[in-house]
């Protein structure tokens, strides 16, 4: 599909997610990082440039060593949840192939290698991407506030 076809309002709503999303990987990866030096006297134990879903295993595993049963079921565990649940739809939207469907609806073509190469499709309005773009700004927002500290 010719890009120039998709509404630029579109494109806004998912840089907004792209970008958003790279900050809360760039955040987990600190904080995982820094996480795991508590125990290694500041020095690496693994490289934390991973795919999405190992990365968050291993976070989560980190903080569930680092913090109270308290903060664990009154924020990361829901935190961790909410990461998970978006992050598949994330990985679609920024590298699945779009296409205009009708006015305000989209499809968006992805492949994903199972026991083959198999070809998906996630059908989206304009008014969904833009409830998923407020989504993770706002989970964006409440990581960084946990990862600093102020939660």
């Amino acid at each position: 599909m010719d890009i120039s076809k998709l509404p630029r309002s579109l494109m806004v709503e998912i840089g907004v997610i792209i970008t958003h999303w790279a900050h809360i990987e760039q955040d987990m990866i600190l904080h995982a990082s820094a996480l795991a030096s508590k125990n290694t006297d500041g020095t690496p134990e693994e490289y934390l440039r991973m795919d999405f879903k190992r990365l968050r295993e291993k976070w989560f595993d980190l903080c569930r060593a680092n913090f109270s049963k308290g903060v664990m079921d009154k924020v990361v565990t829901p935190l961790n949840s909410r990461l998970a649940h978006l992050s598949k739809g994330r990985g679609t939207l920024a590298h699945g192939v779009w296409f205009v469907v009708g006015r305000g609806k989209y499809r968006v073509q992805y492949w994903e290698q199972k026991t083959s190469l198999e070809r998906f499709y996630a059908d989206v309005t304009a008014a969904d991407i833009r409830e998923i773009s407020a989504v993770v700004v706002t989970l964006k927002e409440d990581f960084e506030r946990f990862c600093s500290g102020k939660t």
